[in-house]
């Protein structure tokens, strides 16, 4: 794809959908948690999200592999050297790492995906409650 970037409202639809799709699927995957081999697949968990990341995220806005990891770390944040960030709309230091949950006093892997955790350029992680957020990508200086 090229380098055109896409709205803040498409951007901001496609991450809609994407916790739409944690939410309603995490039931299910979860039972396939409980049975899965963890100990020659430690891993199973971070490739289905990134695999779903990939397509239902960076495929639809600009194309495999163009837009960070997701679950990255803060550290990793200030290092991403694909061709798109996503970002958090009303500030472009705010790198989007994840979609979280916090059911009690700890943020995870948990629905209600109800939750973005956030980097700063200094590598600060912040967690912001998704509700009315919007996101948009930044084309990266080549």
């Amino acid at each position: 794809m090229d380098n055109v970037v896409p709205s803040s409202e498409c951007v901001t639809a496609v991450i809609t959908r994407f916790r739409q799709l944690l939410n309603s699927s995490w039931s299910s995957f979860n039972e396939i948690m409980t049975a899965h081999d963890w100990d020659n697949d430690p891993y199973f968990i971070d490739d289905w999200l990134q695999a779903n990341w990939d397509l239902l995220v960076c495929r639809q806005l600009v194309g495999q592999g163009a837009i960070q990891q997701f679950g990255i770390t803060p550290r990793d944040a200030a290092a991403i050297k694909t061709p798109f960030k996503l970002c958090v709309d009303a500030d472009a230091e705010l790198t989007v790492l994840s979609i979280v949950g916090k059911p009690d006093d700890s943020y995870g892997l948990y629905p209600d995906f109800d939750f973005v955790a956030v980097a700063d350029s200094s590598g600060n992680l912040e967690y912001m409650p998704i509700g009315g957020l919007r996101f948009k990508l930044v084309a990266r200086a080549h």
